[in-house]
């Protein structure tokens, strides 16, 4: 797309009220004569390559109740004066190269509806007059560098349904009243320094559809109405301190499909209840304690395409019931305490790439008609107590590394030497190279036998002394 500036004499438009060039390839900066439209009523510039500083004489346009200036290529900070402008109600200067503190004076502006300034270098607090505001429906800050404690109040008034305050560098308490309105819909505030309890509050968020709170410090355990909230498609709760039990609540999120709590402090028994939720893809329950058995009704989940429970405290088989799962890409079971054989419906997972079942107390035959079918990608073994002869393909999949720490495991000669492993040779199980240099050898040790008894009877036949035939027959 060819690139053009705006022309200065734009502001020859006296009674233009909207102005809409989004994505019309604008570069340079915007003319000053822009800002003498005084009827200018919504500007929308988003999506160019305009540059220079955020244009300080935009408070001159009284008028305005929109500012669209998102993916751009502006600098500088938000002049304060831009508060004087009390019939805002949607300011987006988002993906700019925008910096400094955000004016206190924003934090006044009653009429805002949306406030979204994300992927900018802004840093220092949130105005506190965010928290007194009474029609904020969407409020967007993420991959900033603002910090501090959140405002108290924010949410208690306003009808929010959007909050994406992720990735910056709050801290203190969670805030409490974001769902205070039952009207919440996203709800996105990881990668921050948030700590103590999650709120019971947002138990109340039944509209809620994303639930992203990971990696912050929070601790304690999750309100129980939180795990059962009906229209929730995304839960995740990683990397904090999380502990306590999943409910059975988890049977009615019957709208989820990525469920997150890797590396937190959960315990107890995975809920069977999990089975029921027909439209989970992913489940990553890794970096726990959960203990006991891996539910058998997890087979039921016919969408499920990563299942990760590695690194808990889990205990007994393997379900067979795993082999249903039809859609399964990733498996990771690795680091617990589970024993049994490697299930045969494994061979059914035709669409799995990647498996992991390392340290745990696997025993049995491996049996590579479980596995030969698969097409993976990644194969790990490793520290079980697997036994048996490791197939070409198998070895392939997985190298040496994926065997290691199975001392019932061996590769036939002619495997090491072709593929270089470093497992160990199958004793007791000849290959066929050695039966065939066995029969050969065999064969060759029959004819001299057979010539040197031919030669012998051939010697007393000549009749050179009945004595000597005598003796030489003896031997």
């Amino acid at each position: 797309m060819m690139r053009v500036e705006i022309p200065d004499n734009i502001g020859n438009l006296k009674n233009l009220s909207f102005i809409i060039f989004a994505r019309s390839g604008l570069r340079g900066e915007i003319p000053e004569s822009f800002f003498e439209i005084t009827t200018m009523e919504s500007l929308d510039f988003s999506n160019n390559s305009l540059s220079g500083n955020f244009p300080k004489s935009i408070t001159k346009l009284q008028k305005l109740y929109k500012i669209e200036l998102f993916a751009n290529q502006l600098t500088g900070e938000i002049p304060p004066d831009l508060a004087n402008l009390t019939l805002l109600q949607e300011i987006d200067i988002s993906s700019n190269h925008l910096y400094g503190k955000l004016p206190e004076g924003l934090g006044q502006m009653k009429n805002l509806v949306t406030f979204h300034i994300f992927k900018n270098n802004f840093s220092g607090e949130i105005p506190a007059g965010f928290g007194d505001m009474r029609n904020l429906l969407s409020f967007s800050t993420y991959r900033n560098n603002l910090s501090g404690e959140f405002p108290a109040n924010f949410g208690r008034f306003s009808p929010l349904r959007i909050i994406d305050i992720s990735e910056n560098q709050f801290s203190g308490g969670f805030p409490k009243y974001l769902c205070e309105s039952w009207k919440l819909q996203f709800l996105l505030a990881l990668g921050n320094k948030f700590s103590g309890e999650f709120p019971g509050s947002c138990s109340k968020c039944r509209d809620l559809e994303r639930l992203r709170i990971n990696d912050n410090l929070l601790s304690g355990e999750i309100p129980r109405g939180i795990w059962g909230l009906p229209k929730v498609v995304i839960i995740d709760f990683g990397n904090n301190e999380f502990t306590g039990r999943i409910p059975p609540q988890i049977g009615t999120a019957t709208s989820l499909t990525e469920l997150y709590l890797v590396n937190n402090k959960f315990s107890g028994k995975i809920p069977p209840e999990l089975g029921k939720l027909a439209n989970l893809g992913k489940l990553y329950l890794n970096g726990n304690d959960f203990s006991g058995k891996i539910p058998s009704e997890l087979g039921a989940l016919q969408q499920l395409s990563s299942l990760h429970l590695e690194e808990n405290s889990l205990t007994g088989s393997i379900p067979a019931e795993m082999g249903k799962c039809a859609m399964l890409v990733e498996l990771n079971l690795a680091r617990n305490s589970l024993n049994g054989n490697i299930p045969e419906s494994f061979s059914l997972l035709t669409n799995l790439h990647f498996l992991n079942l390392s340290w745990n107390t696997l025993t049995g035959s491996l049996n590579p008609d479980n596995l030969k079918i698969l097409k993976l990608s990644s194969l790990d073994l490793s520290m079980n107590q697997l036994t048996g002869i490791v197939s070409s393909n198998l070895l392939q999949m997985g190298g040496d590394k994926a065997f290691l720490g199975n001392k019932g495991l061996c590769v036939e000669k002619s495997l090491k030497i072709q593929m270089h492993s470093g497992l160990k040779v199958c004793r007791g199980n000849n290959t066929k190279e050695e039966l065939l240099l066995f029969f050969i050898i065999a064969s060759v040790l029959v004819v001299i036998l057979v010539g040197f008894l031919v030669a012998i009877y051939r010697e007393c036949k000549k009749e050179q002394g009945r004595v000597f035939c005598d003796k030489s027959l003896e031997i």
